[in-house]
Order: structure tokens, then C-alpha cells, then sequence
């Protein structure tokens, strides 16, 4: 077997035994306090239910402020099915000081790239002050 394929070949099963994902359109925003990560699976297809998952984590130092509106507006075009819009701490599947995370369901209703925008508010703070944030994160879902 050549070189290169027995490299393909372990790469495929160290993946498959790590059970890891593989994602596209992944995308990280880091800030002063804070990074935001939204993810997708690798595929998608037409009418099937897909689920975007965001997180946000504070750095070393900082906490999710609880006391602050956490809210994401979900901005998608016409031919993604979008159940829910706006999400708040209710919607969380995790939610705590030390990190938020947040399922969203997508349907993309036709086949193609298109790209599908959060808009994220919250509140991280340190011992000393709290800081408002407004972030945006835009994922490309295929």
C-alpha cells in the first residue's frame, strides 16, 4: 500500500476511534474575558434538522455574569427553517459562571453554502468590574 495511503488510512481511524466530529463552518471569536465558538456537522442535507451549537467560555480570571441578560438573536436566509430566533439562559443546554452553551436547531430547506449570523449579548466579569459584550459569529453551513 503506498505512502500515502496508509496515511489516509490512520488518520481515518484515529478520528473514528476519538469519536471526533468533524465540523464545518466552525468559527471562534475571542475577546477580553471571553471566547465565543459556534459549530455544525461536517453535512448537511436538504429538509434534514441540523444542530448549531455555541459556547461561550470565559478566560482564566472571569465568569459568565448571571445577573446580565444573556440573549442570541439567530439571523438565517430564507431557505433555513429557524424554529426559534431568539434565545435566552431558559433556552441553555449548559449554564453556569464558568461557561453557556446553546443548541440551535437549523433546517436548511435546498442544497448549497449560505451563512447564518448570531448575534450574541452577555456579560463577563473579573473580580474588580463587569463588561458588557456584543458579539456577532457568522458560521457557513453547506
Amino acid at each position: 500500500m503506498p505512502a500515502r495511503h496508509t496515511l489516509a488510512l490512520i488518520s481515518f481511524l484515529v478520528a473514528a476511534a476519538l469519536s471526533v466530529p468533524a465540523t464545518a463552518g466552525t468559527k471562534t471569536v475571542s475577546g477580553t474575558g471571553f471566547e465565543l465558538s459556534a459549530s455544525l456537522p461536517s453535512v448537511t442535507k436538504p429538509g434534514a434538522p441540523i444542530e448549531l451549537t455555541l459556547a461561550l467560555v470565559p478566560t482564566t480570571g472571569r465568569k459568565i455574569n448571571d445577573e446580565f441578560p444573556l440573549s442570541i438573536a439567530v439571523a438565517a436566509p430564507a431557505d433555513v427553517k429557524v424554529p426559534r430566533t431568539k434565545l435566552g439562559r431558559a433556552d441553555a443546554r449548559v449554564i453556569g459562571e464558568s461557561r453557556a452553551v446553546f443548541p440551535i436547531a437549523l433546517t436548511p430547506s435546498t442544497a448549497g453554502e449560505r451563512t447564518i449570523t448570531l448575534d450574541v449579548r452577555f456579560a463577563v466579569c473579573s473580580d474588580r468590574a463587569c463588561e458588557p459584550q456584543h458579539q456577532s459569529i457568522a458560521v457557513l453551513v453547506r
